[in-house]
């Protein structure tokens, strides 16, 4: 059985069950006291305290430790609806849970405005002479948290749609018809289905986009998390990548070696669900930078594929892409930067998220040796914040997986 739901900000992994009654299901917690988001809300809003409500019986619980946080793997009996009945019940409590989360938001910001109010209003009562600090910081508060309920809302009622979405497709076409249903989505999903930690080339399948099954090169976590997905891989210069929209948006390149996963898979996969990104940076003299990002996300072809989500940065190679976030991508063939006097991809012999122009090029050239004269300043593979515009990569990955750490 490969259908896998997704509810709320919680982690679900799908495992192949060997009952013909149930799946298996997986919800990773990371159990560091200090990590106390709105994502514990999210949990405690359709389960309260027990997750067993929401999955069935609970199996098994084991403890593992990944990037100095201690995670907690809970395993639970889910059995999932096999009747047209069911389904249609499932996706009506959806619904209802929808209408019930809007609800609550819109409490909880009429709430908050109304304390705002109260704090304000006697505030002026026992000090007319507020000063414009106070006023400020009030301000900061209510904007914060306003940004902070809007951008819950949207990531909750996003998951909770994708989850109707695929109840629909269960619907109109068995699962039973699809002979891809039990390939993985992502990477992450790849090492548990297939029980490996050995990195290599996998079949993925997004199962709600109208995408073909891909094959994509699935890397282990050196700290022994879950293993990433390889979405760009620059190595040893054999891969031309000055390409057109056409080969930017299909993919190209071998998931061994070099290549680009493609922009419409590069959008299912981000917007399946959240996803962090890792880039890996390496010069000429084995020297090796990182960027990580805790959120990102690129948009769909009607947005032009612009880099949509960009944050949490982390790392030691400095932040080179935040640039280019909010940039739509570039083509020597198709124009989208915000330079008007100029083509990025053209003047700078790549494609990008090109802004006016870029603090990065990873898809530029490929230079042999690393440092490039003037002429070609900002034609290679190059990261600003390490080694400047006048230094070619010799190795860059960018990887992404599904955040699992709630």
């Amino acid at each position: 059985m490969g259908l896998h739901l997704k509810l709320l900000a919680i982690v679900l992994f799908s495992f192949l069950a060997t009952a013909e009654e149930f799946e298996s299901w997986v919800v990773a917690n990371d159990i560091n006291p200090n990590n106390g988001d709105g994502d514990d809300q999210t949990q405690k809003f359709l389960c309260g305290d027990n997750f067993e409500k929401c999955f069935g019986p609970k199996l098994n619980s084991v403890v593992f430790l990944s990037d100095n946080k201690l995670y907690r793997v809970e395993i639970y009996d889910y059995k999932l609806p096999t009747t047209l009945d069911e389904i249609m019940e499932e996706e009506k409590s959806l619904k209802n849970e929808i209408d019930l989360l809007e609800n609550k938001l819109s409490q909880q910001g009429r709430d908050i405005y109304t304390d705002l109010e109260r704090a304000n209003a006697e505030h002026i009562e026992s000090d007319l002479d507020i000063s414009q600090r106070a006023k400020d910081e009030r301000e900061h508060l209510e904007s914060k948290l306003t940004e902070n309920m809007n951008q819950m809302k949207s990531t909750l009622l996003n998951i909770l749609n994708t989850k109707l979405n695929r109840m629909d497709n269960r619907v109109r076409k068995p699962l039973e018809n699809d002979t891809n249903a039990d390939l993985p989505n992502n990477c992450a999903e790849a090492f548990i289905i297939y029980e490996t930690t050995e990195s290599g080339v996998f079949e993925l399948h997004l199962r709600d986009y109208t995408l073909a099954p891909f094959k994509a090169y699935c890397l282990a976590d050196p700290d022994g998390g879950p293993a990433w997905t390889v979405v760009q891989r620059r190595m040893d210069g054999t891969e031309d990548f000055y390409r057109d929209w056409d080969d930017y948006v299909t993919g190209f390149g071998d998931p061994e070696g070099e290549y680009f996963i493609g922009l419409d898979r590069l959008f299912a996969l981000t917007n399946d669900r959240p996803n962090e990104l890792w880039i890996k940076l390496e010069d000429f003299h084995d020297e090796e930078r990182f960027a990580k990002y805790t959120d990102f996300a690129i948009g769909d072809m009607d947005e032009n594929y612009l880099l949509k989500k960009l944050n949490g940065y982390s790392g030691d190679a400095g932040d080179s892409l935040v640039e280019q976030k909010g940039c739509e991508f570039s083509t020597h063939d198709r124009d989208n930067d915000n330079d008007p006097t100029k083509s990025c991809a053209e003047t700078y012999d790549g494609a990008w998220w090109y802004n006016r122009c870029h603090d990065s090029n990873l898809n530029g050239r490929y230079i042999r040796g690393g440092y490039y004269d003037y002429q070609q300043e900002a034609q290679g593979i190059d990261w600003y914040s390490w080694h400047g515009h006048q230094y070619s990569l010799r190795y860059v990955h960018m990887a992404i997986r599904p955040k699992y750490d709630f």
